[in-house]
């Protein structure tokens, strides 16, 4: 039997595990005091979908096959497949079953935004790998294209109820240089993009204005964090540092409160 472990990072139709989802053979569902788990079939292939309801937000899909050995299950060329966003964690400790994961990850999550090519994508698979619970962009808010349409008074109003809809959850906002911008989105320029409403240069004004209005108006409450990677870093833990440096902090209050609970 071949298996392997992910971890879904982005939601919704739009290049989320929703996406993928949607159009295979359902078989069913089970539901315990941590968890939603979902069954489906694709083709040769027996898939499960762990959607954990503590704060974390952990989707862990498991796949499993006695023909197909999985090496090609993610596309290993373009970024537009309907798997986007799937971390393998198959022989990571912290991911085995729903004991390590409950014993391992911090009940929080961090949402990456930020416009296309600061290194979003490779910010959250770093933080999974770490043992924290990161999702790849908000679609509901923050990277819903409508968002740009509206007066930056409504903006505002949006983005402050939707940093503090959840307290579990932390949105990272990461910034790079325009000229460093430039680059990336350069080298991105031959690959197959879903077109967007608006310029890449119109999202990186939004984050901006966006932080700048909410820290103005007091509405961050350690609920958003601009952070800018440290972009000529060789390796990815110098790199992400400044996120780092954060999500301890974050961590550090959660697990004082679990101590309190055990008191209790």
């Amino acid at each position: 039997m071949y298996q392997k472990k992910f971890v879904a990072t982005r939601t919704g139709e739009r290049g989320g595990i929703e996406q993928y989802l949607k159009n295979l053979p359902y078989l069913g569902m089970e539901e315990d005091d941590n968890l939603l788990r979902y069954y489906f079939v694709d083709e040769d292939k027996y898939i499960t979908v762990d959607f954990y309801k503590v704060g974390h937000k952990l989707i862990i899909l498991n796949v499993e096959s006695e023909t197909n050995d999985l090496k090609n299950f993610i596309p290993k060329k373009g970024r537009n497949h309907n798997k986007k966003g799937l971390v393998d964690v198959t022989n990571h400790e912290y991911y085995q079953d729903t004991e390590s994961i409950m014993r391992h990850i911090l009940p929080y999550r961090v949402v990456i935004e930020g416009p296309k090519g600061v290194g979003k994508s490779t910010a959250v698979r770093y933080l999974i790998q770490k043992g924290i619970s990161a999702k790849d962009r908000d679609q509901d808010v923050f990277s819903n294209d409508f968002i740009l349409d509206l007066p930056h008074s409504i903006q505002t109003k949006i983005c402050g109820e939707r940093i503090h809809q959840n307290e579990d959850e932390y949105f990272f906002i990461l910034s790079c240089s325009e000229t460093e911008l430039e680059k990336r989105l350069a080298r991105r320029k031959k690959e197959l993009r879903i077109p967007n409403r608006h310029s890449d240069l119109e999202y990186r004004n939004f984050y901006q204005t966006i932080y700048r209005s909410l820290q103005e108006n007091n509405l961050l409450d350690d609920q958003l964090f601009y952070v800018k990677p440290i972009a000529d870093a060789i390796y990815n833990r110098e790199r992400f540092q400044p996120i780092l440096n954060i999500t301890r902090d974050i961590s550090k209050q959660y697990k004082r409160e679990e101590k309190v609970k055990k008191r209790v």
